[in-house]
């Protein structure tokens, strides 16, 4: 699932959505228009002018959300009426279609925890995105939505989790707030009380049921276009429902819609009630349920059920952290068409922080993730960098920090200032490190231990530092550490046994923390250069042309490798291209590490 950052004014908050989600939001608005046309014979011409009658109440009204929208449209290249359609589509369906929604919130004396599964059609299972969302005076919002509907289903900084099932009643008045707007209003609350109170005095434009937790309480806020109801946390500790009314609205009509929306409340009900005090580990369980195959908790398009489970949330709110899953039931064959090479390779939005890149191979892999549209902080102890990063004109933020890796304090601290400067840390290249060429009997402990605590302790918490801030941030990330083949054993013409033993830990410290670091979707991947064309390398080549054939003549391939030779393939590990590789050690060596010819 694609991830966003987006912050600044409502406009750039909503430039970010469009500009990220731009191929999302095209096919969104596709798939509403077959819908409109199939369940409710509305072409999207007429949808467009059904969801003009919004677009004067809600610039009055709400006018920073309007500003939002306007960015969206901007960002993706739409009419404006386009976007606001996507964030009306509750009101203007009317009840002839809707999404179905699992959701529960469980609170015991250690933990409070809230979720849903959402069931849509599968094919708008591509057009999700998570945003994270920064704005002035206001929490932070970690959300999984719809590309172009600017409030959904997730929770703030503040700890407060927000859900939403869609109910069926009818009735509409377009003076009132539209449901996904009330979701991004719930979202920037600071408790749930706060929430629901927001909502019950402005009034809601149609029917739907949000959930609103803390790490005290949860309000299920049953609405419609005339009435609220408070769906409270029960004697046990929890609140489940479903895609039906299970309070009183006086003067409603609501169609019977999914006949298994009563039996999956009654069947979290009883899980619930079985599992008594919830670890984290089961309460995600619960969404797994699958009685009443295929019309179950965990749903599958499949026989009476045209929809199913696209993902599930779950959300800590004491730890004011979550996890969301994909593919709950076996997903569309056809998912590999969903993003083009291209499009997953991307790094815009993303902050890559990279370590001894003031020259070098690091310099190079610096440039690499700003030509792929990331933007970058450069970490060196050198006072400056050997060339004018600002020069390079990638059109992305280039911060430079000098800094020794080998100081703790100082390397927080600077971590703390790139997050404070860029807003956060989605990437982490580690290229610190130096090399001693020497016989082994004449190592000295001093050198030696430089080079350790270079080469492997720097490495170890500029990796830990950015996994904190990833960690923190809840969208994951990539860390990509810069090894050697020389872990692999002795080089030709080289004698670096401590520089060799250095890289060989980076090597095993890659595949213990992409086991470790996985559970908060931090993928942690090493590259094993072989002979690259540094200018340490060059600069020795000129005191030694012996040195220079070798390196050409020795791998297979020929030549000596260039800096371009390791951009793209880093770039890969920190992509979503690469989003299902972790703990994976790549060589690029011109195929020295298989022997020579």
């Amino acid at each position: 699932m694609k991830q966003i950052l987006c912050e600044g004014s409502p406009y750039e908050i909503g430039h970010a959505h469009g500009k990220g989600s731009m191929k999302e939001i095209k096919r969104g608005i596709a798939f509403y228009a077959a819908l409109f046309i199939e369940k409710a014979g509305l072409n999207w011409s007429e949808v467009r002018a059904l969801a003009s009658e919004f677009d004067g109440v809600i610039r009055t009204k709400w006018p920073r959300y309007y500003e939002e929208l306007e960015g969206v449209a901007k960002g993706a290249g739409r009419d404006l009426l386009d976007i606001i359609a996507l964030n009306v589509r509750s009101e203007i369906v009317f009840g002839r279609f809707s999404d179905g929604c699992t959701s529960l919130y469980c609170q015991g004396k250690e933990y409070a925890y809230m979720g849903q599964n959402w069931d849509w059609l599968e094919d708008q299972k591509a057009n999700l995105i998570q945003l994270t969302i920064h704005q002035a005076n206001l929490p932070a919002i970690h959300m999984v939505t719809e590309a172009g509907i600017i409030g959904k289903i997730g929770y703030n900084s503040s700890g407060v989790g927000v859900c939403f099932n869609a109910i069926r009643a009818k009735g509409v008045d377009k003076n009132r707030l539209p449901a996904h707007l009330g979701l991004r209003l719930a979202l920037e609350s600071t408790s749930a009380e706060a929430a629901a109170k927001s909502l019950e005095d402005i009034g809601m434009a149609s029917s739907a049921y949000i959930l609103m937790g803390d790490a005290a309480t949860a309000i299920g806020l049953e609405f419609t276009s005339t009435t609220f109801a408070r769906l409270p946390v029960n004697d046990h500790g929890f609140v489940a429902h479903s895609n039906h009314m299970r309070l009183h609205h006086r003067d409603i009509y609501e169609p019977k819609w999914l006949e298994d929306s009563p039996v999956r409340i009654k069947t979290m009900e009883h899980n619930v009630l079985q599992a008594g005090e919830l670890s984290w580990d089961v309460f995600g369980e619960l969404f797994e349920d699958e009685s009443n195959y295929p019309c179950s908790i965990s749903r599958a398009a499949e026989g009476a059920s045209d929809i199913a489970t696209l993902f599930n949330i779950a959300v800590d709110l004491k730890r004011k952290t979550a996890v969301v899953k994909e593919d709950m039931v076996p997903s569309d064959q056809d998912g590999y068409k969903s993003q083009s090479v291209l499009e997953l390779m991307s790094l815009k939005g993303k902050v890559t922080v990279v370590t001894g890149a003031a020259r070098g191979i690091g310099l190079a892999l610096a440039r690499g993730a700003g030509e792929l549209g990331s933007d970058i902080a450069v970490l060196d102890a050198l006072q400056e960098p050997s060339e004018d990063l600002a020069s390079w004109g990638l059109g992305v933020r280039v911060g430079y920090y000098r800094t020794d890796v080998t100081k703790f304090d100082q390397l927080t601290e600077t971590f703390r200032k790139i997050n404070e400067d860029f807003g956060g840390i989605d990437n982490c290249i580690t290229a610190a490190g130096i090399v001693l060429d020497k016989p082994f009997l004449e190592h000295q402990w001093e050198e030696s231990a430089r080079i350790l605590n270079v080469n492997v302790m720097g490495t170890l918490f500029c990796a830990q530092l950015a996994a904190k801030a990833m960690q923190a941030q809840n969208r994951g990330g990539s860390i990509v550490m810069i090894a050697s083949n020389a872990a692999y054993g002795a080089l030709p013409s080289r004698t670096m046994a401590v520089y060799g033993a250095s890289k060989g830990a980076i090597t095993s410290l890659t595949r213990a923390l992409a086991v470790e670091l996985a559970q908060f979707g931090i993928r942690v991947n090493s590259v094993s250069p072989g002979f690259i064309a540094t200018e340490m390398i060059m600069d020795v080549s000129r005191q030694d042309a012996n040195l220079w054939k070798t390196f050409n003549s020795t791998p297979p391939l020929q030549r000596v490798g260039a800096r371009q030779d390791l951009k793209g393939i880093v770039g890969y590990l920190l992509s979503d291209a690469a989003a299902y590789t972790t703990g994976t050690d790549v060589v690029v060596d011109g195929g020295l590490n298989c022997g020579r010819a």
